[in-house]
């Protein structure tokens, strides 16, 4: 059939406090027919259709960085909302061959600041940080247009070439909506997790201590968003807990740990579970 996929390019700058980002759409054409000099409209949204109707696209190819990159400076689509959806117009015409892809811009470069965030799961990983950058897509951060879901690739400059530093994918993303993209672990960071205690005070709760060591290696203060998941479907409380909860959810509790350069902190606390 006739599909198309949104793509992004993520690129950071040397100081690391602002990101370009480019955007382009995939389209690809394995319906058997040739379109030539056509008018193109893509929608973007979860559309409901029957299992029986729905067709995949497979075998989508890749170009080189810097030329998608190169791209972004192209005429691209005119965005407008549609129902519940929204549409991009391309503002020429254009031709696909059966079995072809084309790559065309979407909007023009975007440069935006963003946070650098570390966050520790151990249940993702008992031992690593992860690390994330997060962007506000607004007018006023320097972004603000209605992203598509897809495939972003963030790069880092180093003087005049670029290194890839991970992928992650995006939602349908809204203005003034929040995108975040995990872009790894973090190298000089470590954690480490020990249950210190667990004891049963009768037949409908059990007392839990936990120790998390976190030791920083780089040469800059950090902070580390703490996400310890509730798995169990019971009522819990925090009974003592050596730094301020930040967050308290039905299934998660988070904490903020500041750790100075080249040094450790910990995070203790107590939680007790009833049902």
């Amino acid at each position: 059939g006739l599909n198309w996929n949104a793509e992004y390019t993520a690129v950071i700058n040397e100081e690391e406090d602002q990101l370009s980002l480019s955007s382009r759409a995939l389209i690809s054409n394995y319906s058997g027919k040739i379109f030539q000099d056509a008018k193109l409209l893509l929608l973007a949204g979860e559309i409901n259709r029957q299992p029986s109707l729905r067709r995949t696209v497979s075998g989508a190819g890749y170009q080189e960085m810097d030329d998608m990159i190169a791209m972004a400076s192209e005429p691209g689509f005119q965005e407008s909302s549609s129902f519940e959806y929204h549409s991009y117009r391309l503002d020429r015409n254009i031709t696909l061959e059966n079995q072809q892809q084309k790559i065309v811009p979407l909007y023009p470069v975007k440069n935006s600041e963003f946070s650098k965030i570390y966050t520790y799961h151990h249940q993702k990983d008992p031992t690593g940080i992860s690390v994330v950058i997060s962007a506000v897509n607004s007018k006023k951060s320097g972004l603000g247009n209605p992203f598509p879901a897809g495939l972003v690739r963030i790069l880092k400059k180093e003087q005049d070439q670029l290194i890839i530093l991970g992928e992650d994918k995006i939602s349908h993303t809204p203005i003034d909506e929040e995108i975040k993209l995990k872009i790894g672990q973090a190298f000089d960071i470590m954690a480490e997790r020990k249950v210190l205690d667990r004891k049963r005070e009768g037949k409908n709760n059990e007392k839990i201590k936990i120790f998390i060591e976190f030791r920083n290696r780089k040469d800059k203060d950090i902070e580390i968003v703490v996400t310890e998941p509730i798995t169990r479907r019971y009522d819990y409380r925090i009974l003592s807990s050596n730094t301020k909860v930040h967050k308290k959810e039905a299934k998660q509790v988070e904490f903020i740990v500041p750790v100075k350069a080249n040094q450790t902190n910990t995070l203790e606390f107590e939680i007790l579970y009833t049902w």
